[in-house]
C-alpha cells in the first residue's frame, strides 16, 4: 500500500539494515498483538557535521497502517528514542509523510531537485578509467578535503563506498575514477534509468578534489549519455560550490523537488553536501 505494490526484497533488507557497515538493524516497529501497524528503517552512515565526525541516516522506508490514527507520531518519536547514537537524521518524505514531519518539529529546510542536461559529445579525458571495485585507499580519502568546506557531509570511507556501490543487491551502477600524474582526484557512479518513455543516466555520485576533476568527470557523464542515447542526463548537487561549474556546462536546476526536511535541527541546504546516494532511494 505504501509503496504501490512495490516490495522490499530479503536481499536488499539485508544489505541495508543488517549489513551496514556504519550501525546495524536501525529499523523501528510498532505491532497490535501479531500485526506490524508501522515501521520506520534508518539508513546510517558515519559523516562530518560542522568538522566533527558522528553518525547521521537518512529516514525511510517508512509505512504505517492508516486505520491506526497518529501512529506514525508515535513511531518517529519511538524511532528517535531508539536510537540515541545517531546525532543526525534527515528524510526526503512525500506528501503522506511531510505533514507529519513538520507536525513533530521536523525542520523543512528546502526542496533538492535535479540538476538536468541534453546529453551532447565531450572530447573525454584519457585519464578517466573505468573500475568495479574501489581498491585504492585514495579513494577512501577523496571527501577529505570537503569536510573542512561543507557543514554535512558523508563519509565516503573505502568500507562505505564499496558496500554502497558494489555490494547493494542488484545494482546497475557503473564507476570511474580520474586521475593525474598518478594521483586518484575523483570518482564518478552513474546508473541508467527509464521514467516513463525516457531513459536517463543519473549521476548517483561524485567526488572530486579539483575543479578540473569535477569537470572532466562531469564531461564524461554527459558524453556517456550521448553514446548511450539517453534522453537526460542528471544529478543531484546541494553544495553550492559546484552550481556555477555546473550551469557552465549546461545544467539547469528545478526538475522534480525532493522536500529535504532534518529532525529537530536546522541546517543550510547549500552548505550540505547532497547527491543521489544520500538517499535510499535511488
Amino acid at each position: 500500500m505504501a509503496f504501490s505494490g512495490r516490495e522490499i526484497d530479503e536481499k536488499s533488507w539485508e544489505w541495508q539494515f543488517y549489513n551496514n557497515p556504519c550501525k546495524n538493524k536501525a529499523v523501528t516497529t510498532l505491532w497490535d498483538g501479531d500485526n506490524l501497524i508501522a515501521l520506520n528503517g534508518l539508513s546510517p552512515a558515519f559523516c562530518h557535521l560542522n568538522g566533527r565526525k558522528c553518525i547521521s541516516a537518512c529516514s525511510g522506508t517508512t509505512m504505517a497502517r492508516p486505520d491506526y490514527p497518529g501512529v506514525s507520531i508515535q513511531l518517529f518519536r519511538e524511532c528517535e528514542e531508539g536510537n540515541s547514537d545517531v546525532e543526525l537524521i534527515y528524510g526526503f518524505p512525500n506528501k503522506n509523510s511531510f505533514p507529519i514531519a513538520k507536525f513533530i518539529g521536523h525542520h523543512y529546510v528546502g526542496d533538492i531537485c535535479f540538476w538536468t542536461i541534453k546529453p551532447r559529445r565531450f572530447d573525454v579525458s584519457s585519464n578517466i578509467y573505468t573500475i568495479t571495485t574501489f581498491d585504492k585507499e585514495e579513494h577512501g580519502l577523496l571527501f577529505m578535503d570537503l569536510t573542512e568546506r561543507t557543514d554535512y557531509l558523508r563519509d565516503r570511507n573505502i568500507n562505505y563506498l564499496n558496500w554502497r556501490f558494489v555490494k547493494k543487491p542488484f545494482n546497475n551502477y557503473s564507476i570511474v575514477d580520474y586521475r593525474k600524474n598518478g594521483q586518484i582526484q575523483g570518482y564518478l557512479v552513474y546508473n541508467l534509468y527509464r521514467e516513463d518513455i525516457e531513459q536517463h543516466l543519473q549521476v548517483i555520485d561524485i567526488i572530486a578534489t579539483t575543479d578540473e576533476s569535477f569537470v572532466k568527470l562531469m564531461e564524461y557523464a554527459i558524453n556517456e549519455g550521448c553514446k548511450k542515447g539517453v534522453d537526460i542526463v542528471k544529478l543531484w548537487m546541494s553544495y553550492s560550490k559546484y552550481h556555477e561549474t555546473l550551469r557552465n556546462l549546461g545544467f539547469d536546476y528545478g526538475t522534480h523537488p525532493f522536500k529535504c526536511v532534518f529532525w529537530d535541527r536546522d541546517m543550510d541546504l547549500s552548505d550540505c553536501y547532497f547527491t543521489m546516494s544520500d538517499s535510499d532511494i535511488f
